[in-house]
């Protein structure tokens, strides 16, 4: 019986207790057996593709959210001047916020998907004597600090921008 880590539909961490005895063939063990390498081999390539996938999931939803409060900024812009309806821009600048927020807490629950699977590679990797993943070294959380002050800069310009309908 072990542990394994479940993240919840609101991003928290919860641990369960799985009994997976019940689950694998009797004849498993984890040891050097040829009959092991393979289940773990087969293992290791699903857990890297389902790594790979919630990688590239994490920029296509970055990208398509960013894209569409450009669009949207854009639209505002173009208005700015031109509409007397503020109430409308400004719920299409809250709008943009939004979208803004959600795309760094979907890309934060995705890479943390990412991250799991990726880690169970290492194990992997270190059940088989393999380096792929655990030779890596990459400064901890530079990407996710980065992401984050983009997501602040660009409500900060949303802000700005709701402030500039309102003068």
């Amino acid at each position: 019986m072990h542990k394994d880590i479940k993240i919840d539909d609101d991003g928290y961490k919860d641990e369960l207790n799985i009994d997976n005895s019940k689950q694998l063939p009797a004849n498993f063990k984890e040891d050097e057996s040829t009959f092991d390498k393979e289940i773990l081999l087969v293992e290791y390539q699903a857990t890297q593709d389902s790594a790979q996938f919630h990688d590239g999931l994490v920029w296509t939803v970055t990208n398509i959210l960013w894209a569409a409060d450009l669009v949207i900024f854009s639209f505002i812009l173009t208005q700015l001047d031109k509409s007397n309806n503020k109430l409308l821009l400004t719920l299409l600048s809250s709008l943009g916020i939004a979208l803004v927020i959600y795309s760094h807490i979907a890309s934060s629950l995705l890479a943390n998907i990412k991250l799991q699977k990726y880690k169970r590679c290492q194990d992997i990797e270190a059940n088989l004597g393999m380096l792929q993943h655990r030779a890596i070294v990459y400064p901890k959380n530079r990407q996710h600090k980065v992401y984050q002050w983009l997501t602040l800069l660009f409500i900060l310009i949303w802000i700005i921008m709701i402030f500039n309908i309102w003068r």
